[in-house]
């Protein structure tokens, strides 16, 4: 058993002597002594009292895990209670009468290599040890010298150190010491105090310069300030120790990453702990409390609206801006009239301007000051356009056979010229008639002149100024048609309208015209005359003056 118990002691005593000394208390080159006080226990064999015993050991600490020690010890004197013990020759004498004043003192004299167990606890520290050594048993009887014996042994223990501090310890042992020719074995239990002396300097392993002894705390990350018992501050209480937190003062409660600092998901600049709205997308503006500002309130926040002064009610697109389907200068969304033709003018509701009511758009109106009674084209202009062409046939205006006596059919068209002499009121125009090619040349020639000034009579009855028009008889010259055919001879039988000069921008006001009694508002019309008051009777006709015949029928009609 004491072979087998002696092998396990010398495993674990490898297994320390190579062990981490991370854990161990003991430090390098450093020197141990100490007294100590015990029992021992002595083997059957020796048929001895337990007595209490006392010694000294130095101890050399080669490094924390493993120390050499040397150990002297002494026990008081115990009576041998039976004659059968080991200690007494196997032959006495004859006259050898066993008497109880026998008394055997033991000194022993031990060599140890110590194994400090590895562990994490601060002051507790475990030990085992292997020994050899030597025993004198002094033998006594009526406290005269007997004789002495003596033996060599081997033996094993173990135990723990309690350390008071980097240099005091108390030290609790037990150990069994086997005489190897004398076939005993004692056990002894002991309690002593130890002082440790020179070497390194008191284990630190966390670097936190408080030693592990005292340090509480003894896994301290390095760079962390400690209290007095080893314990890292974390002033702020974030988790990160003072020390290494580059953020010591960050607000109670408040997220932080690794260094301490106060984290930013959304990098809006507003920490977390304080940020209400830790999803702002990034890149938007926010106010104290994180949230994105939108200062328009079109949806899009500031810092990714492009255009962060839209108007309120606005539909905007992903960048902010205002979207306007008609282009007209007004937001959908306040736009009363998402379908005004491009170009026209509107006002802020963004509906279409028409300043002269004549029902084409302002912007896209190229006569803006036309009366809106006048009969004009898509643009807004009267017919024929004086401002674009420099001949204009004048359609539909015909006379009766032979005659320069206009039909009445042809007077529409006679009003609608009249209506573009009129607003290009300094243009200046030539009147000219044609015929066909029937007839004299001379008969034709005097008929278009007719013809030319007829109109012009026309026209002058209507307002405009004579010296605008001339008039040429043009006769069957410059045909327009075939001559041979019905149908090219009427459309050579016409009245053309060519500008000579003038002013194509001049225009009389809009305020100029007077509308017709058809167009005139109730404001407009004139008051009805007083009922008391006879209406003046109309005079009598004059006789109209008698017609000219008409040319011969051969001329051109």
């Amino acid at each position: 058993m004491i072979r087998k118990a002696s092998s396990w002691a010398a495993i674990s005593l490898l297994l320390l002597a190579i062990a981490p000394s991370v854990f161990a208390q003991a430090r390098d080159k450093s020197w141990e002594v100490g007294y100590f006080g015990g029992v021992n226990f002595y083997a059957n064999e020796l048929k001895m009292e337990n007595a209490f015993m006392y010694g000294v050991s130095v101890g050399y600490n080669l490094r924390p895990a493993l120390e050499f020690e040397a150990t002297f010890a002494t026990s008081e004197e115990s009576h041998l209670q039976q004659p059968t013990s080991t200690l007494l020759p196997d032959d006495p004498p004859l006259n050898f009468v066993f008497s109880p004043d026998i008394t055997a003192k033991l000194n022993s004299f031990n060599f140890r290599i110590v194994g400090n167990v590895v562990n994490k606890m601060r002051r507790w520290k475990p030990m085992l040890y292997l020994e050899v050594g030597h025993h004198n048993v002094e033998i006594q009887q009526s406290s005269v010298p007997a004789e002495n014996i003596s033996a060599y042994t081997m033996g094993f223990g173990g135990g723990t150190r309690f350390y008071f501090n980097d240099y005091l310890a108390a030290r609790m042992e037990g150990s069994i010491e086997y005489a190897v020719q004398d076939i005993y074995w004692n056990k002894i239990l002991s309690v002593g105090l130890v002082g440790v002396f020179g070497g390194a300097k008191p284990s630190d392993k966390d670097g936190d310069d408080i030693t592990d002894v005292h340090d509480r705390c003894p896994d301290t990350p390095h760079g962390a300030i400690v209290d007095r018992y080893g314990c890292p501050h974390d002033q702020d209480k974030d988790g990160v120790f003072d020390g290494l937190d580059a953020c010591p003062d960050t607000p109670d409660k408040w997220p932080v990453d690794a260094k301490g600092c106060p984290t930013d998901a959304d990098g809006d600049g507003v920490p977390d702990g304080k940020d209400k709205c830790a999803d702002t997308l990034k890149g938007a503006k926010v106010d104290a409390d994180g949230c994105p500002i939108d200062s328009d309130g079109d949806g899009i926040f500031d810092g990714l609206d492009d255009c962060a002064d839209t108007p309120f009610g606005a539909k905007v697109d992903a960048k902010g801006c205002p979207l306007d389907a008609d282009k007209d200068g007004v937001p959908d969304g306040l736009d009363q009239c998402e379908k005004t033709p491009t170009g026209a003018k509107v006002d802020a509701k963004g509906c279409p301007t028409d300043a002269d009511g004549d029902g084409v758009y302002d912007g896209l109106d190229e006569c803006p000051d036309t009366p809106k009674w006048w009969s004009l084209d898509k643009q807004g202009c009267p017919t024929p356009r004086l401002d674009r062409l420099s001949l204009v046939i004048l359609e539909k205006v015909n006379f009766k056979s032979g005659s320069a006596v206009l039909v009445p059919e042809a007077t529409k068209t006679l009003d609608e010229a009249v209506q573009s002499l009129t607003y290009w009121s300094d243009v200046k125009v030539e009147i000219g008639g044609y015929t066909d090619n029937r007839g004299t040349a001379a008969l034709n020639k005097a008929l278009s002149l007719d013809r030319a000034k007829a109109v012009r009579a026309y026209f002058a009855s209507k307002g405009i100024e004579p010296s605008r028009m001339d008039v040429k008889g043009y006769g069957s010259e410059n045909p327009v048609a075939d001559n041979n055919t019905p149908e090219g001879q009427a459309q050579n039988r016409r009245v053309e309208v060519k500008k000579t000069g003038g002013d194509e921008s001049v225009h009389p006001p809009l305020s100029s015209y007077t509308p017709p009694a058809s167009a005139m508002t109730p404001e407009q019309a004139p008051p009805e005359p007083d009922k008391k008051e006879a209406p003046p009777k109309p005079e009598s006709p004059k006789p109209e003056p008698p017609k000219p015949e008409a040319p011969p029928p051969a001329s051109g009609i």
